[in-house]
């Protein structure tokens, strides 16, 4: 049985808010997320979502807040989240949030993903990004969003594939990088986990996003490129190769929307997965160094062409890569393993 922490809570408070604010809700992963998100939520025709787990989406009007995305395609927003700091715009304008891009009216419900203060069967839409491998009992969490969707009410889940390789929960990352993730399992134990709570899982909907740089997490099969983490809000520690990692990474992410395109247009998911399940680890490497090579240009251009090439020739671990290839084989929906992140559409039976 997995370790719980005794109150899993209490890393999610204001301090994470600031990291949030500074860090990640203009990062083009959370850009490209949440115009996502409001995508398939405009395509569905649902009229207002409920954001569980909100942190200060429903706070800010930036790029990268879903609210401000939803209100784009004319849906409404409403947020919940622990914290009454993702709510308060004292607080915000504390942390240097011009009065501009803070929203007159902010609507936000304090309360926990494993106990929705939220009548049964009232949610058109309930949104759950990214948040459902940081609870304590994610199947509990799965169950409430099930209870308040109305009949043949919608939910849009986001959650890790690729990303730090959590499919696969290898040992040697845990012991070198902390993580806030409680829950490290694959694309189909999380679907699996959907459908006992009764939910159907519109598998032509659901899709992976983020394939480039989530597979770059593939070269974590390799110690030293994992950035060396002993507590979870603490500073990294790098070799040569972990901080070239960082660097791609953050490249890759700027283009992650453009690789998407380009390797789904071309039928390199296909390849991909090829190479996956046959255990073709270089491979893999060989087709992102070519289509990288047509998407980023000058120096981002050579710094990814640089970083693959070592990629390729790296030594792996053959037992790590078996792991992955197994997962890969016995997936039935493989696929939406290619991802960074997974986007699951859910529908109330």
């Amino acid at each position: 049985m997995k370790e719980r922490p005794r109150n899993p809570n209490q890393h999610y408070n204001g301090g994470y808010a600031k990291l949030y604010l500074k860090k990640t809700l203009l990062a083009p992963y959370t850009v490209r997320k949440s115009k996502l998100l409001a995508s398939v939520a405009s395509k569905l025709g649902v009229h207002a979502i409920l954001d569980l787990g909100s942190n200060v989406h429903g706070s800010v009007k930036m790029g990268g807040s879903l609210r401000f995305q939803m209100n784009e395609k004319g849906i409404d927003y409403v947020g919940m989240d622990l914290s009454s700091d993702y709510f308060d715009k004292e607080f915000l304008r504390a942390q240097g949030i011009p009065e501009e891009k803070i929203y007159p009216q902010i609507h936000g419900i304090i309360g926990d993903i494993l106990h929705i203060p939220i009548e049964s069967d009232s949610a058109e839409m309930a949104v759950c990004a990214d948040v459902l491998e940081h609870t304590s009992d994610p199947s509990k969490a799965l169950g409430e969003i099930y209870r308040i969707l109305a009949p043949e009410g919608m939910a849009l889940v986001v959650i890790p594939s690729m990303y730090k390789l959590d499919m696969a929960d290898f040992d040697h990352i845990k012991k070198k990088r902390k993580s806030s993730h409680l829950e490290k399992t694959t694309v189909d134990e999380w679907i699996s986990m959907c459908e006992k709570k009764g939910f159907l899982v519109d598998k032509e909907s659901s899709l992976p996003f983020g394939i480039a740089s989530g597979l770059s997490y593939l070269t974590w099969i390799d110690e030293c490129f994992i950035p060396e983490r002993r507590e979870v809000s603490g500073a990294e520690t790098h070799t040569s190769e972990s901080r070239l990692f960082k660097e791609v990474k953050s490249i890759l992410s700027k283009y992650d929307e453009l690789l998407d395109s380009k390797i789904n247009s071309d039928g390199l998911n296909r390849a991909l997965l090829s190479a996956l399940k046959q255990g073709d680890i270089k491979k893999v490497f060989r087709v992102l160094d070519d289509v990288a090579s047509v998407i980023a240009s000058g120096k981002e251009k050579n710094i990814l062409h640089n970083f693959f090439t070592g990629a390729i020739s790296a030594q792996y671990p053959k037992e790590r890569v078996e792991v992955l290839q197994t997962i890969f084989t016995n997936s039935k929906f493989p696929i939406l393993l290619l991802g960074n992140s997974a986007l699951l559409v859910l529908k109330k039976k």
